[in-house]
């Protein structure tokens, strides 16, 4: 069962974990974050993404390398 905390949204993966689910580190997640919709509940306040959106990019984006450069 998943905790859910007060900055986590019930279907929805905050920066740091989309970042790992793309296997990217956080830096290199912001550079591309943008491409991806997200909500955000307030200004400054953190970005939510859903997995499917997620899932949905990679599909876009075959070729990771050219994306995602090590």
């Amino acid at each position: 069962m998943k905790k859910f905390t007060r900055q986590s949204i019930p279907g929805y993966l905050c920066s740091p974990e989309a970042a790992r689910k793309l296997d990217l580190t956080e830096s290199q997640f912001r550079k591309y974050h943008g491409a991806i919709p997200s909500i955000q509940l307030h200004f400054r306040g953190p970005k939510f993404f859903k997995e499917e959106d997620l899932n949905k990019f990679m599909e876009e984006f075959d070729d990771t390398k050219e994306i995602f450069p090590a």
